[in-house]
């Protein structure tokens, strides 16, 4: 999985190719390979009086820190480890470029044979007073295969760490927000066979803004049920691939993409979003995504769409799955401003309890042709278009309906479509 970004400033690769995989800074410390039962971080020690750094571990008989300057201590299971680097001590690693030091950390059990079962590497230090405080990890390797509870970041920020590469970890349950505001993540790596007893991913990589692809291992997310705000803000997203028998226990995915601005590709997995019941905003302000054709078996408890697509503006098709939004109720502001959107294609015998429709279609000039529209309440299809055919499909599709209205003004197919099929059936077609 490569991601992208560098001490809070954009990542942007040599030839200005986002996809190109992250390279590890020259200067910066080598990273050794941790053995079980063990996690080297390597962190940033700055030239002033700042540098507090905490964590902690949980692990039967203590846990030892060797902080990469000269001292080693030792820590009650579950404690806080905390530490303050000096800038002037010899025993910290070589100047970088970037103008910090370095400090390589090195976490193990206290006796030998003992299991991390959990660890938080988002800890802050109990200095008085000390405000708006960043872990200064730049570089984490982590091979706990007991460890079932973790945090990158928890009552601190880690936004300067660039790599996480997991050897090992336990059977976790949840990574709701565990790479939240990670703003220089570049790079971040699965062992197989983990993640697939993950059931929450609310907020996972929510702000880490320069991701260009995600790809998880086979086997995993097959017991997701939370996806909320997933890739928020991921606005240097490029790709994301989920894995076969993935995402198919996923009730909530309110805002799971949003504001993605180069989205391009979503590969879903077939039974994938079978379970879900929103997908409000979902897709909101994904800028550069073009195409949505969802899974086989997808949405099928859905009942609202509320903005998914909104403002996405280069957005051209959306292609439902047959079976889908049955028991769909709203369509409130669904494909507002999305300016190129062409064509939508709904499954045959949906639609049927939707009651919502406000906004559904607004700002979608270029909009000609929707397939299989049964909306059994009024909606407005005004300032597009479509030809005469094309509404006259729209008015084929229509239910049997009491006093609803569809609204075609400014249409250049009004000129020549066939209003008496739709108004045959008790509606009233205005902009005529």
């Amino acid at each position: 999985m490569i991601l992208g970004l560098g001490l809070g400033l954009p990542f942007q690769a040599a030839n200005g190719d986002d996809d190109m995989a992250w390279t590890r800074p020259s200067d910066w410390t080598a990273m050794p390979m941790p053995t079980a039962e063990m996690i080297y971080i390597l962190s940033a020690v700055t030239n002033d009086a700042s540098n507090y750094v905490a964590l902690s571990a949980t692990v039967t008989g203590g846990f030892d820190v060797d902080w990469g300057d000269g001292d080693i201590t030792s820590h009650a299971s579950a404690a806080k480890a905390e530490h303050l680097y000096d800038y002037a001590d010899a025993g910290l690693g070589a100047l970088t470029t970037a103008g910090y030091k370095q400090a390589l950390i090195k976490i193990t059990p206290t006796s030998g044979g003992n299991q991390i079962t959990a660890w938080d590497l988002g800890q802050k230090h109990s200095r008085t007073n000390l405000g708006a405080h960043v872990q200064p990890w730049l570089d984490i390797a982590i091979n706990t295969p007991a460890a079932t509870t973790i945090a990158i970041r928890s009552t601190v920020e880690t936004r300067w760490v660039e790599r996480i590469n997991f050897i090992a970890i336990g059977a976790i349950t949840s990574m709701s927000g565990l790479f939240q505001n990670c703003n220089s993540l570049q790079s971040v790596s699965f062992p197989t066979g983990s993640l697939a007893s993950v059931t929450n991913m609310t907020n996972v990589f929510n702000s880490c803004v320069s991701l260009p692809e995600v790809t998880f291992p086979a086997g995993s997310l097959a017991a997701v049920t939370g996806l909320n705000s997933a890739f928020s803000t991921c606005s240097r997203m490029r790709r994301i691939a989920f894995p076969a028998g993935s995402l198919s226990l996923v009730t909530s995915a309110t805002g799971t993409f949003s504001s993605c601005q180069t989205l391009k590709t979503i590969s879903w997995p077939t039974g994938a979003l079978a379970a879900v019941t929103t997908i409000a905003n979902m897709f909101q302000n994904c800028l550069s995504l073009q195409e949505m054709s969802f899974p086989a078996g997808a949405l099928a408890a859905l009942t609202t769409l509320d903005t998914s697509f909104g403002v996405c503006t280069c957005l051209r098709k959306v292609t439902f799955p047959a079976g889908s939004l049955t028991l769909l109720t709203t369509l409130a502001t669904c494909f507002s401003n999305c300016v190129s959107l062409e064509e939508v294609i709904f499954p045959s015998g949906a639609l049927t309890l939707v009651v919502t429709t406000t906004n559904t279609f607004n700002a979608c000039a270029a909009l000609k042709r929707i397939q299989n529209c049964t909306i059994p309440v009024s909606f407005t299809i005004a300032t597009q278009s479509f030809g005469g055919a094309q509404l006259d499909e729209i008015y084929t599709a229509l239910p049997i309906a009491v006093a609803k209205t569809i609204t075609i003004t400014t249409n250049h197919g009004a000129v020549d479509d066939t209003p008496l099929i739709a108004t045959a059936k008790g509606w009233t077609v205005t902009g005529t």
